[in-house]
């Protein structure tokens, strides 16, 4: 994975194979972002704004 996706989604994955995913998302000043990225299950997607953060993650992932 990126740098920069990874900083901003707060993402660190907790088990192998991306089994459990935590997500702490954090803008560093942007107005919004949309991050997406594969996983062994599907695709991986966080859209953050300065009110919301949707998380999309297949039903095999843990998000916490």
């Amino acid at each position: 994975m990126y740098s920069l996706p990874m900083a901003l989604g707060g993402i660190e994955i907790l088990e192998p194979g991306m089994k459990k995913i935590k997500v702490k998302p954090d803008l560093y000043g942007l107005d919004f972002a949309k991050i997406e990225f594969m996983t062994p299950y599907g695709v991986f997607e966080i859209e953050i704004n300065s009110e919301n953060c949707r998380i999309g993650a297949p039903k095999e992932i843990t998000v916490v």
